[in-house]
């Protein structure tokens, strides 16, 4: 039986609620793209926005949470690493007293966007990792080595397959938005504003003839 099929066999033996969990965490390692500062961010707005309340975690990471620490296809980051990472994750889902509890959902999404933008610059410098090459790059797709996770699924509002981390991307928009147009509530405001600034120069620097936003109408 090959690897694929009893992961297959395992996958089917979960319950929904199981499976809702783990799709949960996994999405938090993808869109924290390593970051584990951002990660527990997402964590804690998963919670404060109530998608957490429904499940029970037990002291020791069951095997299908664990599992998702050794990636199958991003294998930048050492097994051992992310086994640690979701060792600290799980300790604060397991917590009574969240280590971002005194924030509200709307003022956590800051230091997500700003980690999000942080990572995404990283990537216009140097190239994502297991990356499909072709003769044609399609911006922000599975062949493009310097996607753009805040251009994909925040500016332009591209579907995660979980419906969590859909609303978390819509409040961000929002909040993105906000950076462009308004003076932002933050101890660092020029920073974020800076950041985002040359994310969008990167950007079109690794993507000619494509813009970071929307072209104005």
């Amino acid at each position: 039986m090959s690897e694929g099929e009893i992961q297959g066999k395992e996958q089917n033996k979960l319950t929904e609620q199981n499976k809702s969990l783990k799709d949960l965490v996994f999405q938090s390692f993808r869109f924290s793209q390593g970051d584990l500062m951002t990660q527990s961010h997402m964590l804690q707005w998963l919670r404060t926005k109530g998608y957490f309340d429904a499940f029970d975690f037990p002291e020791e990471i069951p095997d299908y949470i664990q599992e998702l620490a050794i990636p199958h296809k991003h294998k930048s980051i050492a097994d051992a690493h992310r086994l640690r990472e979701l060792g600290i994750i799980w300790t604060q889902l397991r917590s009574d007293k969240p280590q971002f509890q005194q924030f509200s959902a709307e003022e956590i999404l800051e230091p997500i966007l700003t980690g999000m933008i942080r990572r995404d610059s990283i990537y216009q410098k140097f190239e994502r990792p297991n990356r499909q090459t072709a003769k044609e790059i399609i911006p922000d797709s599975s062949n493009d080595p310097h996607a753009s996770f805040v251009r994909k699924y925040i500016i332009n509002a591209h579907p995660t397959g979980n419906r969590a981390f859909d609303e978390l991307f819509r409040d961000a928009a929002i909040r993105l938005q906000q950076y462009r147009t308004a003076p932002i509530t933050s101890s660092n405001p020029d920073d974020a504003l800076s950041d985002l600034h040359d994310l969008g120069t990167l950007y079109r620097i690794r993507h000619p003839g494509y813009t970071f936003f929307p072209p104005k109408e």
